[in-house]
């Protein structure tokens, strides 16, 4: 069990203490080391006590600006036991608003106009916080223990309903980081660099944990086509590359032939979403055969993991339960299907627990039942226990009692070399339940015909009835496809022919 004294800000202190001069952040062309990134910690935490923020407030956390001064703010509200919430300005407004109101956030840090929340206290950050600062100069350490304190709340992913507050404490994250450390902890003094950004939830924690190993965080290049993030990596020795399947998807569309693969990674994971079976490969083949995969969630933290020598044998899995994860494939019934068997995942283990569903009664969201959490996933386990994922639970298409994942057409869809990108999604019909549907985007011309022949001759009756041609699939800020935008849009078009007189 966790101490009682602790703050997941403990191990960066401690390696501020025992290498100063290690280098923590490079940012663009500037170096910070860990001597002066804690000297800033310090003293944005003296400002922030100045202010009378006390340890249980909750401050949100609006910025667009330098990754540095970012940091420096989460670890300051971190190392003070002071809540946070990010509130990204590319946000709606009212969004922001709602939620910083259901939080009784009690003030916003922002570094330009575009954070500020009327009528909430709004604190405008300073690059000076990151100066270097002499050691009689730096304000005293005010660290107050994190034991049972809130760090941050995310966001559910809302696929079961409404989007929630999902709490995690300094004692969650310490059991999620030593549950991931078993299969994706960088090295003291490694170069790390994380494609998503600290407003999400993935890159922060990954930032954390790098800064708690005593590694150095690389920000990545603004413009992140494969040449630029191929000059950063090398001219900075990343050797620890994370991201998501929109980037690794984005890393692909644009590599050129004779690029060479990013020889110097060590590591290279992509997670929080699906990777489709042709980019796996293609990934595994353009960019690093050091492609590991990890599933995981906002509300449990990673789940699985499949590192490189597994992806080699199983393209297609997201790998074995991480330690301390217990995992089961169930059927309608909650009863364990045999192996090979579709059915629901639901996972158990430590910090999984429906009380960190901020104002929820325990069983009050159907993602509970008991101590088992069920994250919305179709998948199936092999015989070596290999979790295979195949669509989400509220995204399969009942087309005339046929079950339907949108991952097999979009596999099929993908393969076409006629093909960029595509999207399954269901079209609603009183007659058939779910009408099958997919949205292509075009890299070379091609019939809808020639398109519908292909998925016919790989999918059988799990071919898509309608086939839609569109300038880009809409998805997610982490690049999860909206399934919802898309019926809708096919809705609109079927209704939009029909006034023509051709349905």
């Amino acid at each position: 069990m966790p101490g009682q004294d602790f703050n997941v800000t403990d191990p960066i202190f401690e390696w501020a203490q025992r290498a100063p001069y290690a280098v923590a952040i490079i940012d663009g062309s500037e170096i910070i080391h860990y001597r002066t990134l804690w000297a800033a910690v310090r003293r944005a935490m003296s400002t922030f006590h100045e202010a009378g923020w006390q340890p249980g407030d909750v401050i949100a956390i609006s910025m667009r600006g330098s990754f540095a001064l970012q940091m420096t703010v989460s670890l300051a509200l971190a190392r003070a036991a002071i809540a946070q919430v990010w509130l990204p300005p590319h946000d709606p407004i009212e969004y922001r608003l709602a939620l910083a109101r259901n939080l009784d956030v009690k003030a916003v840090i922002t570094d330009d106009d575009q954070g500020r929340l009327e009528p909430i206290e709004s604190w405008s950050v300073d690059a000076g916080w990151l100066s270097t600062w002499e050691t009689a100069a730096v304000p005293s350490d005010r660290r107050v223990h994190g034991a049972g304190r809130t760090l941050i709340f995310i966001q559910s992913s809302g696929t079961t309903g409404t989007p929630k507050e999902i709490v995690v404490t300094h004692d969650d994250e310490r059991t999620f980081a030593a549950r991931n450390n078993h299969h994706s902890a960088c090295w003291p003094g490694e170069r790390c660099m994380f494609l998503t950004g600290l407003q999400f939830w993935t890159g922060l924690a990954r930032s954390l944990r790098c800064l708690a190993n005593g590694a150095a965080i690389v920000t990545p290049p603004p413009n992140r086509t494969m040449a630029d993030l191929k000059r950063a990596i090398d001219l900075h020795g990343v050797t620890y590359l994370w991201c998501a399947p929109l980037h690794v998807n984005g890393l692909l569309e644009g590599i050129d032939d004779d690029l060479p693969r990013l020889a110097g990674l060590r590591f290279f994971c992509c997670s929080s979403g699906a990777l489709s079976l042709a980019a796996t490969q293609e990934a595994r083949r353009r960019i690093s055969p050091n492609l590991s995969i990890q599933y995981g969630s906002n509300e449990a933290g990673g789940i699985t993991a499949a590192p490189p020598v597994l992806v080699e044998r199983y393209p297609d899995c997201v790998g074995l339960p991480l330690p301390g994860i217990e995992l089961q494939v169930v059927d309608e019934n909650d009863q364990p299907v045999p192996i090979d068997t579709l059915g629901h995942v639901r996972i158990r283990g430590a910090s999984i627990s429906p009380a960190r569903m901020r104002d929820a009664a325990p069983g009050a969201t159907v993602a509970y039942k008991g101590d088992w959490f069920y994250p919305g996933d179709i998948g199936l386990r092999n015989a070596e226990g290999i979790l295979f994922l195949k669509g989400r639970s509220d995204e399969v298409m009942n087309f005339n009692g046929i079950m339907i994942g949108p991952d097999a057409i979009e596999s099929v869809l993908r393969g076409h070399p006629a093909v960029r990108d595509a999207a399954a999604f269901p079209v609603p019909s009183p007659v058939h339940q779910d009408i099958p549907a997919a949205a292509v985007v075009l890299r070379s011309p091609v019939s809808l015909m020639e398109l519908s022949h292909f998925c016919t001759r790989h999918l059988g009756n799990r071919a898509p009835r309608l086939l839609f041609v569109v300038h880009s699939i809409p998805r997610s800020a982490i690049g999860k496809v909206q399934r919802r935008r898309l019926t809708e849009f096919a809705l609109a078009q079927v209704v939009a022919a029909r006034g023509r007189g051709e349905g």
